[in-house]
């Protein structure tokens, strides 16, 4: 019992890192996501090393076009490497349609806010 609780103790002290938090929201808006408690927005990247934010303009079959913002964990079928840093970039997405703006990825915990990251 004495080892499990020196291990416990000395866990903080070797820099043991856990996973990466993001805040995570499928389309929500700039209004959306700085309302309320901003801890419901956060989720953990169990395999990965960065956030994303996607942000930008998904026109609809009639040519009307709206602000869209997604946050989360990244998806690996969307980009081909990720690299920190935003990109220009239209994207289809499926039941959301094309969108038109910018794909970020960061390094850090909760760093996919809406500050852009470049």
């Amino acid at each position: 019992m004495r080892k499990l609780e020196s291990l416990l103790l000395l866990l903080p002290i070797l820099g043991v890192e856990s996973n990466l938090r993001c805040y995570s929201c499928a389309t929500c808006t700039e209004f959306e996501y700085f309302g309320g408690d901003p801890g419901r927005w956060e989720q953990d990247c169990l395999l990965d090393r960065y956030c994303m934010k996607i942000s930008g303009v998904v026109t609809d079959i009639y040519g009307y076009g709206r602000e869209v913002s997604i946050r989360g964990c990244p998806w690996v079928s969307l980009v081909t490497r990720l690299e920190e840093g935003c990109q220009k970039t239209t994207l289809e997405l499926s039941g959301l349609g094309s969108v038109t703006g910018e794909i970020c990825f960061c390094q850090g915990h909760l760093c996919n806010t809406g500050i852009q990251h470049k």
